[in-house]
């Protein structure tokens, strides 16, 4: 069984998904257009549950969401916002940069905490990426070399190592797709 199939017994699905109607000529159009390769589990997601919260908490960027909110690159384009205000503010540097040209850190979902999960894209040819959880609430960086299904069901499950995401705030393993 894939990781991706383990990940869909786990969610129990809450009503119907929402932009959800992909076909692949649209992700390889996309992809190409912004340089990078999503991983297979994550399209796989968007394409079954669309955009949507998962566990009344982390709420799932989909590159093709309507809503400015919950798309990709409208919320990199808020991050690239924030970090400026921060290195302002605080005089420190990020010590990533935002995705550029096929590199960089994409996010790819974030937390009502304000925390954001990005994967660390470092060429544009790469397929599989690290991850990275930033605290909203300071510099705290966490990293993680697994995939995007294995870090789904890791939460889920409650045995994610974690001192940014208080782990109590899981709510079952629901998926509540957003309302269009």
């Amino acid at each position: 069984m894939s990781e991706f199939e383990k990940l869909k017994d786990k969610i129990n699905l809450i009503g119907s998904p929402m932009e959800n109607e992909i076909v692949e000529n649209k992700w390889e159009i996309f992809e190409n257009s912004n340089t990078i390769k999503f991983p297979l589990n994550y399209k796989n997601f968007i394409n079954y549950y669309g955009t949507g919260c998962l566990c009344e908490l982390i709420w799932i960027l989909n590159p093709f969401s309507n809503s400015k909110r919950f798309n990709t690159l409208s919320y990199l384009e808020e991050k690239k916002k924030a970090f400026l205000i921060f290195e302002k503010i605080t005089e420190k540097k990020y010590p990533y940069s935002l995705f550029h040209e096929g590199k960089g850190i994409l996010p790819f979902a974030f937390t009502d905490n304000g925390d954001t999960f990005y994967w660390e894209i470092t060429s544009p040819k790469s397929k599989e990426y690290k991850i990275l959880l930033f605290d909203s609430r300071e510099l705290l960086i966490e990293e993680y070399s697994i995939g995007f299904s294995e870090l789904l069901l890791q939460i889920l499950n409650k045995s994610l190592k974690t001192n940014i995401i208080n782990l109590d705030d899981i709510k079952g393993c629901n998926f509540n797709p957003l309302s269009v």
